[in-house]
């Protein structure tokens, strides 16, 4: 069984409020787990390798970093430091050395996963509504009038 990720603490704040935020969850974790990111990692990386840092790791700790759930890459590491067999000097090395190349098998990974997803949903294509200042070819798409 894959560990469980950290980035699921993000939802755990809106599951309660909000079924949405389940079914987000559910999706991240789909296309997010952690043997297709580590996976993805040994097939894109050429200078990077994998000794102790798993690829999935750092996701994780990015995660609640974008997430804002904690301030910096630091806070996330102290927060998961028992869980890690690195030092923080070894998740810094590792993000600062990320390859392009795995960043866009990143993109291109979560986009093949989730695109199913996104295409399955029922939704009213949203109006788009030109921005102020902006050429006729440029154009802000704005949600429907609550109540639509």
């Amino acid at each position: 069984m894959a560990p469980r990720m950290i980035l699921s603490k993000l939802f755990e704040r809106f599951v309660a409020k909000s079924p949405i935020s389940v079914m987000a969850r559910s999706a991240m974790e789909f296309a997010l787990t952690p043997d297709a990111l580590d996976e993805l990692f040994t097939k894109h990386a050429e200078q990077q390798y994998t000794r102790e840092l798993l690829f999935s790791s750092l996701v994780d700790l990015m995660g609640v970093v974008v997430a804002r759930i904690e301030p910096s890459v630091h806070a996330a590491y102290q927060r998961v430091a028992d869980t890690l067999p690195v030092s923080l000097t070894s998740v810094y090395n590792k993000l600062n050395g990320l390859e392009p190349a795995i960043a866009a098998a990143l993109v291109q990974h979560t986009a093949a996963r989730l695109g199913p997803v996104v295409t399955g949903m029922v939704a009213r294509p949203a109006t788009p509504f030109p921005g102020p200042g902006c050429a006729s070819s440029t154009a802000i798409t704005l949600p429907p009038p609550s109540g639509a």
